[in-house]
């Protein structure tokens, strides 16, 4: 169990990651889906969180030419499921218990080597009347927006 994310359960949040493979999943209606594995998933503070999560290619992460190594930030949401066999083998134990999980992926991003991001969460963004730009100001101050 994923006991970090058992105290955030519910809760939105920063994280980072490093990108190891794409893999695939079959989809309800028997369709393919690509999906991407993160590892060491670290939360704000670098305490890792999670060994390893799967998530769906999403427009977010296909925006980037991932490549094995790559460290991607992003926010998401903690939800808890449910794991384990449910079925009804007698021959197949595997205990249903809740495992916690990162969810609806946003703002991800492609860090370079030796980079660090900081983001500024849910504040307002204006354009600046005199050259254009989008800025976000935080305490009176400017912060230009790439």
């Amino acid at each position: 169990m994923r006991k970090r994310l058992k105290e955030i359960n519910g809760k939105r949040a920063h994280f980072t990651g490093t990108f190891e493979r794409y893999g695939e999943k079959n989809t309800y209606m028997g369709g393919i889906a690509t999906t991407v594995l993160l590892k060491d998933i670290k939360d704000d503070e670098g305490n890792i969180i999670s060994d390893h999560l799967w998530f769906n290619n999403t427009k977010e992460f296909s925006k980037y030419n991932l490549s094995q190594g790559d460290i991607l930030d992003f926010f998401a949401r903690v939800k808890s499921y449910l794991k384990g066999y449910r079925g009804y083998r007698e021959d197949v134990y595997k205990p249903v218990e809740y495992d916690y999980k990162l969810s609806y992926p946003t703002k991800v991003a492609k860090q370079s080597q030796g980079e660090e991001r900081y983001y500024i969460e849910r504040k307002r963004v204006k354009k600046h009347h005199t050259d254009g730009r989008r800025y976000v100001y935080v305490g009176g101050t400017a912060f230009p927006v790439k």
